[in-house]
């Protein structure tokens, strides 16, 4: 079967992410797939082609401009497409126009449609209308919709009732890799005060929240010289000068964009992860955390809940007193502390990419067997 993924739009972060975790877990379970990925910005491509798990990738529009990109998958990728006679077409967010042959939107965030969170990217107004159109479209038009949570999937069946017989769940995941390297978990070298974030310069992710944690763990008089480690990519200027404003410059340090052997590095070498964002379709760093025997510190809102259930410390949105509080209870309470290690690893043996990349083939094979409707995964 030939796939086709269009990963235009596709980013260093949550979706370059994803994408490289089902890659490797169509290799590591041997499925049947001749894949073919199209992607446009460098570092994307720099990251497909250094993994080697595409069996071809297909580099278009480099250095265009983010709503160029939109415009293209929407009116001209469909017929491109027809160069690699696809069996199947897998897209992220985007309904491709005219695709030659079945199409699966997997659906990672719908905030464009629903959220008043992205108010504040009202500057990239073409870009995000030209993305609201086209997750709007997917939702009425693709042959199956995949979300990553059941929280998103009930948030697009609110926008778009008819959908609801081509919608499925598929979460995202862990590799087997890292859970094989499970047994680090016992003995890794924590950094005595060491916290580690992992997202984006976004307003969603209420960085602000996490800042001011640090702003009040640094009052305690017996302080252990807490320190922030922020992972991620984009833009962090504003945030570097939001923490000298507060004091706190030289406990916090931005390292941008990791790869997942860096993520895991960061991880197995901290405390905890406060992951303080409030609009999440799915959370990955949480489970990443869990299997890398972090305990976890996260907001409970949107689909938070669902991915930690209660193997994390659950606080308020925008609190940054309760996250603080979080993490000094893991620091002196080593019974609750065992317990989060505990039930996170074993949480997040849950969600596996391998799993992930089952229930994609499944609904690939039905979609390509032209099953109406597709078999629910």
């Amino acid at each position: 079967m030939r796939l086709v993924i269009n990963a235009v739009s596709i980013a260093p972060g949550g979706g370059l992410s994803v994408l490289l975790g089902l890659l490797e877990a169509w290799r590591e379970i041997n499925a049947n797939l001749e894949i073919v990925v199209v992607a446009s910005k460098p570092p994307t491509i720099d990251a497909l082609e250094k993994t080697a798990w595409a069996d071809r990738v297909e580099k278009v529009l480099p250095c265009a401009p983010a709503w160029r990109h939109g415009a293209w998958q929407l009116t001209r990728m469909g017929g491109w497409s027809t160069r690699f006679a696809p069996d199947i077409l897998l897209s992220n967010n985007v309904y491709v126009g005219q695709a030659p042959c079945p199409q699966v939107v997997h659906h990672q965030n719908l905030w464009t449609l629903f959220s008043r969170s992205y108010l504040p990217y009202a500057r990239d107004g073409v870009r995000l209308l030209i993305q609201a159109y086209a997750s709007r479209t997917a939702l009425k038009r693709a042959d199956a919709n995949t979300f990553v949570s059941h929280f998103l999937r009930e948030k697009a069946e609110v926008i778009c009732p008819p959908s609801k017989s081509r919608n499925h769940v598929i979460y995202n995941g862990v590799s087997t890799r890292m859970l094989k390297s499970a047994p680090a978990r016992c003995a890794r070298r924590r950094v005595e005060g060491k916290i580690a974030a992992i997202q984006a310069p976004s307003p969603h992710k209420d960085n602000e929240s996490l800042l001011q944690m640090l702003v009040e763990l640094c009052r305690e008089p017996d302080e252990p010289k807490w320190t922030l480690d922020v992972a991620g990519p984009g833009d962090w200027s504003p945030w570097q000068s939001r923490a000298r404003q507060l004091g706190i410059q030289d406990r916090v340090r931005f390292i941008g964009a990791c790869d997942a052997k860096q993520v895991q590095d960061l991880l197995l070498r901290s405390e905890c992860l406060v992951f303080a964002s409030c609009f999440e379709a799915f959370g990955l760093p949480v489970i990443e955390a869990m299997s890398c025997g972090c305990p976890v510190i996260a907001v409970n809102a949107t689909a938070i809940p669902e991915v930690a259930g209660s193997a994390a410390l659950l606080v308020p949105p925008h609190s940054p007193q309760q996250l603080a509080e979080g993490v000094r209870m893991l620091r002196v309470d080593d019974t609750v502390r065992r317990r989060l290690i505990e039930q996170g690893y074993e949480r997040s043996k849950l969600f596996l990419w391998n799993d992930s990349a089952r229930v994609f083939m499944k609904l690939f094979e039905s979609a390509v067997s032209g099953a109406r409707p597709l078999t629910e995964v």
